[in-house]
C-alpha cells in the first residue's frame, strides 16, 4: 500500500510539474503577444501611420493559415441600432398612423404636428371604443408592416459611404458592416439604454465569404509568435471615447483587407463566448449579404458584475 502510495505522489508531483510548465509557456506568449502589440500601437500613433514597419504585420502574414475561415451563405448575422427617444421610433410611420388613429379615434382633430406633440409628452393613455391606447394601436400597426418592424432595409444597412464614424475596424467615412452572430450580443454591443426601443435587423449571407477569424483556436498556432484568442482580446477591448484608440485595430483590418479577407471575426467583449463579424465591402453592387428585416426588442433590465480592488484585505 505505501509503494502504491509513492507512486500517486510521484505521479501527482509530475502532473503539478507539467501543469506549472504549461502555464509559464503561455504565460510567456502572451508576454510576447504584449510587446508586439505595444509596438505596434506606439508605431500606428504616434511614428508612422501609413506604412508601418511592425513586426505584428509580419506575424499576421504567418498565422494566415489558422486564421482564415470561411462563413457559409445563409449564415444570419444581426445588427442593433437603438432610437434616441421612442418618439423617433413611431416618427417614419406618422402619416400613416395618424390616418388609421384618426378612424379609431374619430373625436379628436389633429393635424401631423399635433399627433408629434401628442406623442412627444406621451399623451398615450387615451381610450378607443374597444379599449385600446394610442399606445397600444400604434404597436399594432406597426405590427402590420411586414418583414420591417424596426428600422427599414436602408436604416439596418451599414451607414452610407461618407457618413460612417470612426469604428473599431473602419475609419471615418469608410463604411464597414459591423454585426453578431446572434441576436443578444448584437444588443449588448450597442450598451442598450433601459426600456428604449432597439431594432434589431436580421442579414443574410447570399454566398461564402473569407474572413480572418481572431476568435478560433487550431493546433500548431502555439509556435507562430502571435496567438490568435490573445490578439482578439486586445483587438476587441473597449475604448472609453478615445478615438485614437481605434487607429492601430483600423489600420490592421486595412491590412487584412489587402490580403484578401472580406471581413474579420472576433470574440465580443461584452458577451465572451459570443463573437462578432465584421464585413468590409457594403456597396450595393458588391455586397455579399441581403437585409431580410427587422425586429423590436426592449430591454427590461440589465445586470453588471463587479468587484473590490482597492482596498485589498
Amino acid at each position: 500500500m505505501k509503494k502504491d502510495s509513492a507512486v500517486g505522489s510521484n505521479s501527482d508531483e509530475d502532473m503539478v510539474v507539467l501543469l506549472l510548465g504549461l502555464l509559464y509557456l503561455i504565460l510567456m506568449e502572451d508576454i510576447d503577444m504584449g510587446k508586439l502589440w505595444t509596438e505596434y500601437v506606439e508605431e500606428i500613433k504616434l511614428k508612422r501611420r501609413f506604412f508601418p514597419k511592425s513586426q505584428l504585420l509580419e506575424e499576421i502574414k504567418k498565422v494566415i493559415p489558422y486564421a482564415a475561415n470561411t462563413i457559409k451563405r445563409g449564415t444570419k448575422l444581426y445588427r442593433a441600432r437603438s432610437y434616441h427617444t421612442r418618439l423617433e421610433y413611431a416618427k417614419n410611420e406618422l402619416p400613416y398612423i395618424l390616418s388609421e388613429f384618426q378612424n379609431d379615434f374619430p373625436d379628436i382633430d389633429w393635424e401631423l404636428g399635433d399627433f408629434q406633440n401628442a406623442l412627444m409628452f406621451s399623451f398615450l393613455d387615451i381610450v378607443n371604443k374597444d379599449g385600446e391606447t394610442i399606445n397600444q394601436r400604434i404597436t399594432e400597426l406597426k405590427g402590420n408592416k411586414g418583414s420591417f418592424y424596426g428600422y427599414d432595409e436602408k436604416e439596418s444597412d451599414a451607414p452610407a459611404a461618407g457618413y460612417a464614424g470612426n469604428g473599431r475596424a473602419n475609419a471615418r467615412y469608410i463604411s464597414f458592416l459591423y454585426t453578431a452572430l446572434d441576436v443578444e450580443t448584437a444588443i449588448m454591443e450597442i450598451a442598450p439604454k433601459i426600456n428604449l426601443p432597439i431594432s434589431v435587423a436580421e442579414i443574410e449571407l447570399n454566398r461564402d465569404i473569407k474572413i480572418f477569424d481572431f476568435s478560433i483556436y487550431r493546433q500548431g498556432e502555439e509556435g507562430i509568435g502571435i496567438k490568435l484568442d490573445s490578439l482578439s482580446r486586445l483587438f476587441s477591448s473597449p475604448n472609453y471615447n478615445d478615438e485614437s484608440e481605434y487607429l492601430p485595430t483600423q489600420y490592421l483590418c486595412e491590412y487584412i483587407r489587402e490580403l484578401g479577407f472580406e471581413g474579420v471575426c472576433f470574440k465580443s467583449s461584452v458577451n465572451l463566448e459570443h463573437k462578432n463579424l465584421v464585413i468590409f465591402d457594403c456597396d450595393n453592387a458588391t455586397k455579399s449579404y441581403k437585409i431580410n428585416g427587422s425586429k423590436v426588442y426592449n430591454v427590461s433590465e440589465q445586470k453588471i458584475k463587479f468587484e473590490q480592488i482597492l482596498p485589498q484585505y
